[in-house]
């Protein structure tokens, strides 16, 4: 019988990587039209903490982006730690929630409109994917409960969690 190792990757709600992916298109996308002007005539980018969320979104991603080359680099050395694997899983589901969480309080009561609907901002990008695919990543591929006794057991050498 064949022996089959399995490794979990985020490479991003839609699993592309790079400039494609919806969270950089998002980023880019509020960066270049500089945010909602204010009526002191101010734009929201200009504000710290506008500029935090999106720093902070901005590192979480390169996080994801590392952690995905690591484990795409064990994998293919025949270095795969399942607890390494689950790690990815875990943070990169829940970072998705944090991310679209975080720039939808960037767009403001416009960044909750459907797409197809008037004043709806990046197509309503980011309702579309916090609202729909971002929570289903914290159970797709095993739950993160699942994924953290994982960690806990082959990562930390626990014992495995009664349930």
């Amino acid at each position: 019988m064949e022996t089959l190792r399995l490794g979990i990757i985020m490479n991003g709600v839609t699993g592309r990587m790079g400039t494609n992916q919806h969270l950089v298109r998002s980023i880019n996308a509020i960066r270049a039209q500089g945010g909602v002007t204010l009526a002191d005539g101010r734009r929201v980018i200009d504000q710290g903490w506008v500029q935090a969320n999106l720093a902070k979104v901005k590192a979480g991603l390169e996080v994801l982006r590392l952690t995905n080359w690591k484990q795409a680099w064990a994998l293919t050395h025949s270095h795969l730690n399942y607890a390494d694997a689950s790690v990815v899983k875990v943070f990169g589901s829940e970072f998705y929630v944090t991310a679209y969480k975080l720039l939808l309080e960037v767009l403001g009561p416009a960044g909750g409109i459907r797409d197809g609907s008037p004043d709806v901002v990046l197509r309503g990008r980011c309702e579309r994917l916090y609202r729909g695919h971002a929570p289903i990543l914290t159970f797709g591929g095993g739950t993160n409960e699942v994924q953290r006794d994982i960690i806990a057991m082959i990562g930390l050498g626990m014992p495995r969690a009664p349930r």
